[in-house]
Formats: structure tokens, C-alpha cells, sequence
């Protein structure tokens, strides 16, 4: 995720949001938490991130091949596997070719992945005070 923080002149101040306390988890651990059968080779990869951008990939990601209106994720899978990802997540589709690393195969994997990132990294969305604000007029 980015965080755009201002304008320095025609440059966007850009701050990577990544939790870097998480600990490595193996392929067959993720498949086993999302319900799926775990792969039949690779089970025993160590994952130490999730990305969905493959410019954000860091060695050890498992990367998250989704579908998108004009193209799969599937398709940028070697820049990601060049980057560092040493697994996927996929949908069905994606997962009709061999791949060169181990594959997570889940319907909808958009939806999973979040549940995934909060189970992965260790909800840490819990340690947060959240308030809400509603109305029509003067939150700006």
C-alpha cells in the first residue's frame, strides 16, 4: 500500500505502508488457513509477506494473482517471481497453466486475501481506536 502524504514541487512524497514484525509462515500453513488443499509441491516454502503489486514484491512474498477488468494478475507473475515472490494466491483461472512456484488456489481470491493479510500479520488493525464520524455538512 502507498500512502501519499503531500507535494514536494511535481513530486508526491510517498510513504510504503508494510508491517515488518510479521513472522514466515508456510505455503501449506496459508492453504490450510483458507481451507484449501495444500499444494502438492511447495507446502513447505516459507512465505515472510503478501503483495498484490508486483512492485512492491520483497524476497519471500507470496503474491496475490488476482483478476482484474482488463487483465490477470497471473500475467505479471514472473516480474514477481523475479522481485522475490517465492509463492501465488489465485483464483482457478489463474492456476490453469504450470506455475514456477507453489499456488494457494481459492475462488474469489480478492475477498480471501484480505482475511488472509489480517490472520498473516496478526490482525494488527486490533490495536487501533477507531471512531466514525458521519453527518452531511463539516467533517472537511
Amino acid at each position: 500500500m502507498v500512502l501519499r502524504l503531500g507535494r514536494l514541487g511535481d513530486m508526491a512524497e510517498v510513504m510504503r505502508i508494510r508491517p515488518t514484525h510479521a513472522r514466515s509462515r508456510s505455503v501449506a500453513e496459508l492453504a490450510e488457513h483458507l481451507g484449501t488443499p495444500v499444494p502438492g509441491r511447495g507446502g513447505d516454502v516459507e512465505v515472510t509477506g503478501l503483495s498484490l503489486n508486483t512492485s512492491h514484491v520483497a524476497p519471500g512474498d507470496l503474491y496475490a494473482a488476482l483478476a482484474g477488468a482488463r487483465s490477470h494478475g497471473i500475467d505479471h507473475l514472473d516480474k514477481a517471481v523475479r522481485a522475490g515472490a517465492v509463492a501465488v494466491l489465485t483464483d482457478p483461472v489463474g492456476a490453469s497453466d504450470p506455475l514456477p512456484v507453489p499456488a494457494v488456489v481459492v475462488d474469489h481470491p480478492r475477498g480471501r486475501l484480505a482475511e488472509l493479510s489480517a490472520w498473516f500479520y496478526e490482525h494488527p488493525s486490533d490495536a487501533f481506536t477507531t471512531f466514525g464520524v458521519t453527518g452531511t455538512q463539516g467533517k472537511t
